[in-house]
C-alpha cells in the first residue's frame, strides 16, 4: 500500500467514524468508498479492527479493577452500536477486560 492509498483509507476511515457519531446504527456506505475497502462488508471489518485497536492501546496496564471497569464503560459508550456488533465476540465487559489481559495491557 502506497503513502497515498494509506493516506485516502486513514481519511475514509476518519470519515466514516464522524458519520457514525450522528447515525451509529448502519454501516456509512459511499460509493467512493469502493475502491479502498470493497464492499460494505470491507468497510465494516476496517472499522471493527480500528475500534479493537484502540482498546487495546487506550487501556493502561496498570488500572486496577475499578479504573479497568470505568475505562472499559467508557469505551463501550463512546463505540458506535453498529461497531459494537461487528466484533468477533459479545459486546460486554468480559470481552474487553479479556481482550486487555490476552494481550498483556492489564494484570
Amino acid at each position: 500500500m502506497t503513502w497515498e492509498e494509506t493516506h485516502r483509507r486513514m481519511g475514509a476511515l476518519a470519515e466514516a467514524e464522524e458519520t457514525l457519531k450522528t447515525v451509529p446504527d448502519q454501516i456509512p456506505w459511499r460509493a467512493e468508498y469502493e475502491d479502498i475497502f470493497g464492499t460494505p462488508e470491507g468497510l465494516a471489518e476496517a472499522l471493527s479492527y480500528r475500534w479493537l485497536l484502540r482498546l487495546q492501546v487506550q487501556l493502561d496496564p496498570w488500572l486496577d479493577d475499578d479504573a479497568l471497569e470505568e475505562a472499559t464503560e467508557r469505551f463501550r459508550r463512546e463505540m458506535p452500536r453498529v461497531v459494537a456488533n461487528l466484533l468477533p465476540e459479545e459486546f460486554s465487559e468480559e470481552f474487553f477486560i479479556t481482550t486487555a489481559r490476552s494481550n498483556n495491557l492489564v494484570a
